[in-house]
């Protein structure tokens, strides 16, 4: 027999009144999260469907076993229906108050199509993993039949997503207990990644307990940890977590050159090119970091001085990474906005080389001899001499200027 409305209303209550509840996030969202919202209404409409059915009998099959996963008998279309099926109205508090919670950021984040498939990936490997570990450790036990139901897997596959993005981000929770004491103390704020990682705690300890007694049904939690960790490692593939970085630099350049002054300015650039490392044709971080020698036009400022440091790091990282053509973008960028850039004398013989692959030969000998006047001892140096010779030689047509490259070469003696 079904519980009745009122003793929903009971569970709701005191969950409400003994649970701390996560309540919302500092994050805010772009556009309106349409597939969080059919998720959540889809998953309420069959809970109340299934209620009905099991409280008039309707069916002689209980909603729950019929589309529930059995980990003794998996069908592959249950690995989908199975999430859509809650036990009661706490089950589905929980599961749809946490996705509702961080759901819309995850999917304004990676986009709606991306979004849905994640979700339902997360909730076909939570119920995979749940499935292999009761047919390996309990499939002669009772929990072998009984039905895997919840979102909670793919709800686990949103949070580990949202572990790696918004790393960062802060929790509001209200605990009404609190309230007696103070209005300010129901409401409290505390790290994502805290409360994530109390959950994941959590879960582990209660899989690990569920193993030697798994007709308990803790062995559910296994559900949890696979939509989980499948979360995770999708966001790690995605480099969610450069992106995560990207923006709380983008956050902190504007809120530094908000507060104004040329230390304010220096940690901003700064900032920027962090972000510019991370994600180069990031366009916001781009203009900003260009808007800089707008702002500081006095080619002797110490601001502008510093701005052509963070380009030329910018140039040296891209050479570190083996990326030329990044690069000359920015060498191209630094250019248009007047500012000098002084390179070590391995990216300038790297970038020397490239030039001349994609046959810039006038371009490459004015590198050439660029590395060899600012590092005239480097081992770089004495190689850019015989390119240059041969350069010279071979594509320009220019002998005489071959021979005195040599003959410099030559007179320079060995390398010390």
């Amino acid at each position: 027999m079904m519980p009745s409305p009122l003793s929903d209303i009971a569970w709701i209550l005191l969950i409400l009144l003994v649970c701390p509840f996560p309540v919302s996030t500092d994050r805010s969202v772009r556009r309106f999260p349409w597939v969080t919202a059919t998720l959540v209404t889809v998953n309420v409409v069959c809970f109340l469907l299934s209620r009905q059915i099991q409280d008039t009998s309707a069916f002689a099959v209980n909603p729950l076993d019929r589309f529930g996963l059995i980990p003794r008998h998996p069908e592959a279309v249950k690995f989908v229906t199975y999430l859509f099926m809650h036990q009661n109205v706490s089950h589905l508090l929980w599961n749809m108050g946490f996705l509702w919670l961080f759901g819309p950021s995850v999917e304004d984040a990676v986009g709606r199509p991306l979004y849905a498939l994640l979700y339902f990936g997360g909730g076909i490997a939570a119920g995979l993993l749940n499935t292999a570990t009761v047919m390996i450790f309990a499939s002669n036990q009772t929990v072998a039949y009984m039905p895997l139901i919840g979102a909670s897997g793919a709800v686990s596959a949103i949070l580990g997503i949202y572990a790696v993005r918004f790393y960062r981000s802060r929790i509001r929770i209200y605990w009404a207990p609190s309230a007696f004491f103070g209005a300010r103390l129901a409401m409290w704020e505390a790290p994502a990644l805290a409360g994530l990682g109390v959950w994941l705690v959590q879960n582990i300890i209660g899989a690990i307990i569920s193993l030697a007694d798994p007709d308990r049904g803790g062995i559910a939690y296994w559900a949890h940890i696979g939509g989980f960790v499948f979360g995770i490692a999708v966001a790690q593939f995605a480099d969610l977590l450069g992106e995560g970085k990207k923006e709380y630099l983008v956050h902190e350049a504007r809120a530094a050159i908000a507060r104004g002054g040329a230390k304010s300015a220096d940690e901003a650039m700064h900032k920027y090119r962090l972000a510019l490392q991370r994600r180069p044709d990031d366009r916001e971080a781009r203009t900003a970091l260009a808007d800089m020698a707008h702002r500081y036009p006095e080619k002797s400022s110490l601001v502008r001085s510093r701005l052509s440091e963070e380009y030329a790091a910018l140039i040296e990282h891209s050479f570190t990474r083996y990326q030329p053509a990044q690069a000359l973008v920015w060498i191209e960028e630094a250019r248009r906005l007047g500012l000098d850039w002084n390179l070590s004398a391995p990216s300038l013989l790297m970038l020397a080389e490239y030039l001349e692959r994609r046959g810039n030969s006038d371009g490459a000998s004015k590198i050439y001899h660029k590395l060899i006047e600012t590092h005239p001892a480097s081992r770089e140096a004495r190689e850019a001499y015989l390119d240059l010779a041969t350069l010279q030689l071979n594509r320009l047509d220019h002998p005489a200027e071959a021979v005195r490259v040599l003959r410099e070469f030559i007179s320079r003696g060995p390398a010390a």
